[in-house]
């Protein structure tokens, strides 16, 4: 069986800016995510919004 990797960072795309992950919500526009920024802000975004930075293999 293969390791199950795991995500080091969350960043937003276009940006590359890290997020930290709140909270996932799942309503009949898709998966939206509830992210903090390095700021403190705390913002909703799409999925296609969010990528990762940064594999480790468990």
């Amino acid at each position: 069986m293969l390791p199950r990797p795991q995500i080091l960072q969350m960043v937003l795309l276009g940006t590359g800016e890290p997020v930290d992950l709140i909270h996932v919500q799942e309503d009949d526009q898709g998966r939206r995510y509830f992210v903090e920024r390095p700021c403190g802000s705390q913002i909703l975004i799409r999925e296609e919004q969010l990528g990762c930075r940064g594999f480790r293999l468990n």
